[in-house]
Protein backbone atom coordinates (compact mmCIF):
# COMPACT_ATOMS: atom_id res chain seq x y z
CA UNK A 1 0.00 0.00 0.00
CA UNK A 2 1.83 3.26 -0.78
CA UNK A 3 0.87 6.57 0.60
CA UNK A 4 0.43 9.63 -1.86
CA UNK A 5 2.93 12.06 -1.29
CA UNK A 6 4.82 10.19 1.08
CA UNK A 7 8.42 11.11 0.90
CA UNK A 8 11.20 8.33 -0.70
CA UNK A 9 13.57 6.46 1.59
CA UNK A 10 16.52 7.93 1.47
CA UNK A 11 18.93 4.40 0.31
CA UNK A 12 22.47 5.77 1.01
CA UNK A 13 21.09 7.18 4.42
CA UNK A 14 23.11 10.72 3.42
CA UNK A 15 22.68 13.28 6.34
CA UNK A 16 20.88 16.23 5.21
CA UNK A 17 19.08 14.67 2.55
CA UNK A 18 16.26 13.96 5.07
CA UNK A 19 13.68 15.90 6.03
CA UNK A 20 13.32 16.40 10.33
CA UNK A 21 10.79 14.10 12.24
CA UNK A 22 9.30 17.29 13.26
CA UNK A 23 8.24 18.26 9.25
CA UNK A 24 7.54 14.93 8.12
CA UNK A 25 5.04 14.46 11.45
CA UNK A 26 3.44 18.28 10.56
CA UNK A 27 3.21 16.60 7.39
CA UNK A 28 1.02 13.98 8.55
CA UNK A 29 -1.24 16.00 10.34
CA UNK A 30 -2.28 18.31 7.42
CA UNK A 31 -2.28 14.69 5.08
CA UNK A 32 -5.25 13.37 7.68
CA UNK A 33 -6.87 15.71 8.93
CA UNK A 34 -10.24 14.85 7.73
CA UNK A 35 -9.81 11.04 8.53
CA UNK A 36 -8.04 9.14 11.04
CA UNK A 37 -4.68 7.10 10.22
CA UNK A 38 -3.56 3.86 11.08
CA UNK A 39 0.00 2.70 12.76
CA UNK A 40 0.85 1.21 9.42
CA UNK A 41 0.50 4.77 7.42
CA UNK A 42 2.87 6.05 9.96
CA UNK A 43 5.59 3.76 9.81
CA UNK A 44 5.33 3.89 6.10
CA UNK A 45 5.30 7.81 5.85
CA UNK A 46 8.46 8.01 8.66
CA UNK A 47 10.36 5.09 7.16
CA UNK A 48 12.82 3.16 9.94
CA UNK A 49 11.87 6.64 12.44
CA UNK A 50 8.64 4.99 12.96
CA UNK A 51 10.01 2.46 15.00
CA UNK A 52 12.43 4.75 17.51
CA UNK A 53 9.12 7.01 17.66
CA UNK A 54 7.24 3.96 18.68
CA UNK A 55 9.48 2.96 21.46
CA UNK A 56 9.65 5.91 23.20
CA UNK A 57 5.85 6.53 23.19
CA UNK A 58 5.99 3.13 24.33
CA UNK A 59 8.23 3.52 27.29
CA UNK A 60 7.10 7.36 28.32
CA UNK A 61 4.66 5.38 31.07
CA UNK A 62 7.33 3.39 32.55
CA UNK A 63 9.15 6.75 33.04
CA UNK A 64 6.87 7.81 36.09
CA UNK A 65 8.00 7.11 39.80
CA UNK A 66 5.96 4.75 41.38
CA UNK A 67 4.51 4.98 45.07
CA UNK A 68 5.92 2.39 47.56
Amino acid sequence: MEIPGAPEPNPLGAPGKQPRLSEELAALQERFVEQAITLGEVVQVLHGRAYLLLVILLALPFCAPVAA
